[in-house]
């Protein structure tokens, strides 16, 4: 038997359990054993002859005379016998038959089938002796997920869909939610909320890990799980006030860029990539190089000017209209992971963007 410890909020045990190559000795002195409350069965068939003592009536029965245990049968938690004969078939291997189920979940909203109370303590069942290669595990971390909050403070696009990172408001630290493909991009599918995208200061709740992928310089990086956005409020400008830093130095240093070398010699525990400042001296003006995009000239708190590039895109679209988005503004700035140009000869490096622009 396998236990998954979720780190929802709040924490519950969940257990898993195959019955395959298992006596009826050893599967009920392991539930036992681990104290089990209840086995919520998420077999698609626990009828047939192969079920064996696991039968659904005997189950039933055996569960409550042996150890007091309660049982459910939750078929609304397993594949479909589409997917399921895909897989068994070799038509499909095993990531496309996650894929598929995990998107099956999704669709049902397997997070509101059950309660934290109903999981905590439970055991789900199944028949695979193992774990790994069973629904049962990617049901237990689907319902145990990490679900975040956070006061959108970054909404910027970048090649592949989206990058948003905003505050805890319970804890006042960044968050950056990233998917796992490799440019960590969140695509519209991911974020979408009633069919519309998240906007800034939107208070938000996702699904995450708790951790990502650094790229070695963004610690703030939380691994997207699979689940649905939730837009749950929104705040005013003045509520994100408290958030901001002194712009003496921005992120590191005077500069637009970063070396990635910097951050070996750096303890991790000093890495930084996102920043909320708030600044009087902005100018937002199109980029010379190309007049679809924007930049923000402004001055840090010791005075030396800075040019970045501005990848909100409500921002560049209240400049194209010529609508007033300079002067005093609070803006969001990150720290990119190492981009390496189409010119070998020149080094890698971590540029500043503009990621979010509210005006005050």
């Amino acid at each position: 038997m396998t236990q998954v410890q979720p780190t929802a909020r709040p924490a519950i045990r969940v257990f898993t359990i195959g019955f395959a190559k298992k006596g009826a000795r050893g599967f009920f002195s392991a539930l036992r054993a681990a104290g089990v409350r209840r086995v919520v069965d998420i077999r698609l068939n626990n009828v047939s002859q192969l079920a064996g003592f696991t039968k659904k009536a005997d189950l039933e029965y055996f569960l409550s005379a042996i150890g007091g245990m309660a049982y459910v049968h939750r078929p609304d938690l397993a594949p479909t016998k589409e997917i399921l004969d895909a897989y068994k078939k070799k038509q499909i291997d095993w990531a496309e038959y996650e894929r598929r189920f995990l998107e099956l979940l999704r669709e049902r909203c397997a997070e509101s089938l059950v309660s934290p109370d109903e999981m905590d303590g439970a055991c789900l069942l199944c028949s695979e002796p193992a774990p790994k290669k069973c629904h049962r595990r990617l049901v237990a971390e689907y319902v145990g997920r990490t679900v975040a909050r956070i006061i959108c403070l970054a909404n910027s696009v970048r090649p592949g869909g989206r990058c948003v990172a905003g505050k805890d408001p319970d804890t006042g630290k960044w968050i950056r939610p990233v998917s796992d493909r490799p440019d960590r991009a969140i695509t519209p599918e991911m974020m979408t909320i009633r069919g519309r995208l998240p906007l800034l200061l939107d208070v938000l709740e996702m699904p995450l890990a708790d951790s990502g992928p650094d790229d070695g310089c963004q610690p703030e990086n939380r691994l997207v799980l699979p689940g649905p956005w939730k837009r749950i409020g929104r705040v005013a400008v003045g509520d994100v006030l408290r958030y901001c830093e002194d712009d003496t130095v921005i992120l590191h240093n005077h500069l637009a860029r970063v070396s990635p070398d910097y951050f070996e010699t750096l303890p991790r525990g000093q890495w930084k990539s996102l920043q909320l400042i708030r600044n009087s001296r902005v100018r937002f003006e199109p980029d010379y190089r190309d007049a679809r995009d924007w930049r923000a000239h402004l001055r840090d708190g010791s005075g030396r000017r800075l040019t970045l590039k501005v990848t909100d895109p409500l921002a560049g679209a209240f400049a194209r209209r010529h609508e007033e988005v300079d002067g005093n503004c609070l803006l969001t700035v990150s720290l990119g992971a190492p981009w390496q140009p189409d010119d070998k000869s020149k080094p890698r490096m971590c540029y500043k963007l503009v990621a979010g622009v509210l005006a005050v």
